[in-house]
């Protein structure tokens, strides 16, 4: 039990260590996701939102990333409403209320709600 527990705590670090290749390698996921890939596919959807909480969780990242990521996608989404990419729109459009609700999340958790 020991072991595991100090193999689990390594693997911690490592991944803590590696931040800018998390986020990369999200970034790029979501990216192909959003604009190359022409299809709904739930599984990978379902793989990025899992994917985004544990680097969430683990790199103890703050609530404005999360609002400024629905920011940028709302942009993205509203910019491709003229040029009738429907397809990019209803996908940005669902990370969109992705990210807010990420966002909204980590603030409640943050909330101390004890009356003083």
């Amino acid at each position: 039990m020991r072991k595991t527990k100090t193999n689990f705590s390594r693997l911690i670090a490592f991944l803590k260590q590696q931040k800018m290749f998390l986020l990369s390698f999200f970034a790029v996921l979501l990216v192909y996701n959003l604009f190359i890939y022409q299809s709904f596919s739930w599984k990978l959807d379902l793989f990025l939102i899992a994917f985004w909480a544990i680097i969430v969780l683990l790199l103890q990242l703050t609530p404005i990333l999360n609002f400024r990521l629905a920011l940028i996608l709302f942009i993205v989404a509203f910019l491709g409403h003229f040029q009738d990419l429907w397809g990019i729109v209803e996908k940005n459009a669902s990370w969109v209320i992705v990210f807010l609700l990420f966002g909204l999340l980590q603030l409640l958790l943050k909330t101390d709600f004890r009356e003083e």
